[in-house]
């Protein structure tokens, strides 16, 4: 992607084979030991958003993605696939970091921090 300065986005996964617990995928990347580390490299502070789940070799993942440091960017709120050709076997855990370097291709969603307030009142017929 170029370098640190160049990562927009980022988000992780793990799985793990068909002998294996999810709970050790889980225990992999659900710790300061991964993310905190993972923020640092990066220059991130969002929370690294995931996926996690059983799979055999041949899987495609679908790894979220969100801005390193905005998290309520709408804009880059993405997903990539990853192939993983022979992996996890029955007995392996497969983590998988991945990032961008941009938003989505034609970003269209807006911000959190900039929407007007909407609450339940709207399916009411409450406009506010």
């Amino acid at each position: 992607l170029g370098g640190v300065d160049d990562v927009a986005t980022f988000g992780k996964a793990a799985l793990v084979g068909t002998e294996g617990e999810l709970e050790h995928a889980g225990a992999l990347i659900h710790t300061p030991y991964f993310g905190n580390i993972v923020r640092e490299l990066l220059e991130g502070t969002s929370v690294l958003c995931f996926a996690d789940g059983r799979a055999i070799p041949g899987t495609d993942v679908r790894i979220p993605l969100w801005h390193k440091t905005h998290a309520t960017s709408r804009d880059h709120y993405q997903t990539i696939d990853v192939h993983l050709t022979d992996a996890p076997r029955e007995d392996e855990i497969c983590v998988v970091v991945a990032a961008s370097d941009g938003p989505r291709p034609f970003p269209r969603l807006g911000d959190r921090r900039t929407d007007a307030p909407i609450t339940s009142e709207i399916l009411k017929g409450k406009l506010t």
